[in-house]
């Protein structure tokens, strides 16, 4: 009963989010995927209103107007726009399809989703570290994912903050967290919805993976692979950035599939995938790699279209995905003189690092002497992958090893 209730008091905050992010991104998202299936397109333009959201924060923090009044009336617009977008809507081609499903199938799916959605559901009202010994017992939420919010929502203002290297990485999650704060109007309070939100990015990741994979049998099988893997549950409810880059990596995805048989890809699908790939990056640095380059070079290696329209969509792709993520190298210019900060020290020299640093983060992070041969990788690599079931193996698997 004390979960429903705080869902039903505190999950009004990251629904509200949502709500308006599905009206913001409706409308580039209409003319994106136009054509395309109602599902395709709210999926996106949840994707991408959440990415306008967060850089309409983002101006309003950098710019010190940031407030409840803003916060709320953000929200607010969006929502109306949501409203609108939802008027003019043709939701009879997602009856015809849904009334082709199989009961067998929904059935299954239900059976699939029902023990991680109930983990997730009862984790995300917990405080973090209560429910996992995983993670540090969420220290990196409360260290950098709320704590640099929670700095810039007691100044009033978005900052450079020279103590905390982490708060200088792409916010793209963190800025949503503090719009939550904002709306709130309490930054200790509103850790129990940013936990929330961050749950519900995976499970509309979950639903992108669905959206883009082939009707039928296909659909189910992506689907309850994507929501097996426990990592899920166990980062998902914690406020954390990896369900909303898994959201933004799984609609790019989804985008450049939809493009590869094409003679001649679609221009606007290619800013689409671009603009979700570069939004994925803006919530970790390894999706500039990753998922954008990656995605690239993939997509430009399989694409059935001649090397001419290939590349036309590939620039495409990659001038979106740039000009996405160009906020946070912007804004880390302007604050340290390093567009990836603090990587690119040796190059730019950024504020408030040194060589010395350099050196202890790359100790810090570097793999173990006895495991730095190729040999000493794969073995580690196996054990990390395979090693435990309870971290990435099905659910089932955990019942049968532990």
């Amino acid at each position: 009963m004390l979960v429903l209730l705080t869902w039903a008091t505190e999950g009004v905050y990251p629904l509200a989010v949502l709500a308006a992010a599905a009206g913001y991104g409706a409308w580039p998202a209409r003319w994106l995927l136009r054509g395309d299936s109602p599902a395709k397109r709210w999926t996106l333009a949840t994707a991408l209103g959440l990415g306008a959201l967060v850089f309409l924060t983002l101006a309003l923090g950098l710019l010190g107007v940031m407030g409840r009044i803003p916060a709320w009336g953000l929200v607010g617009l969006g929502v109306v726009m949501g409203c609108v977008a939802l008027s003019r809507e043709d939701f009879r081609r997602v009856g015809d399809q849904a009334a082709t499903g199989v009961k067998l199938r929904v059935v299954l799916m239900i059976a699939g989703f029902a023990l991680p959605a109930t983990v997730g559901f009862i984790g995300a009202t917990l405080p973090p570290g209560v429910l996992w010994v995983e993670e540090g017992r969420g220290y990196d939420a409360l260290e950098y994912h709320l704590q640099a919010p929670r700095e810039f929502y007691d100044a009033d203002r978005i900052t450079f903050l020279p103590h905390n290297v982490y708060a200088s990485f792409p916010q793209q999650m963190e800025t949503l967290y503090l719009l939550l704060m904002q709306l709130r109007g309490d930054a200790q309070l509103a850790a129990i919805p940013a936990q929330m939100l961050h749950l519900l990015c995976g499970a509309l990741a979950i639903v992108a993976i669905g959206v883009w994979s082939p009707p039928g049998w296909p659909r189910l099988v992506a689907t309850l692979t994507a929501v097996s893997a426990p990592w899920l549950v166990i980062v998902g409810t914690l406020a954390y950035v990896e369900l909303g880059m898994l959201l933004f990596t799984a609609v790019a995805c989804g985008l450049l599939l939809d493009q590869l048989r094409a003679e001649r890809p679609d221009t606007r699908a290619m800013i689409a995938a671009g603009m979700a790939a570069g939004l994925a990056c803006g919530c970790k640095y390894t999706a500039i790699v990753l998922i954008a380059i990656a995605g690239w070079v993939s997509w430009m290696l399989l694409a059935r279209a001649a090397w001419r329209n290939r590349a036309i969509g590939g620039a495409v792709f990659a001038v979106a995905a740039a000009l996405t993520f160009a906020p946070w190298a912007a804004r880390n210019v302007a604050f340290t003189g390093d567009p990836v900060y603090p990587f690119g020290w040796r190059v730019f020299h950024g504020a408030a690092w040194s060589d010395a640093q350099v050196e202890q983060w790359a100790r810090g992070h570097r793999v173990p002497p006895e495991s730095a041969s190729v040999a000493g990788r794969a073995k580690l690599a196996m054990r990390e992958l395979f090693g435990s079931f309870e971290r990435s193996g099905p659910p089932s698997g955990q019942a049968v090893f532990r």
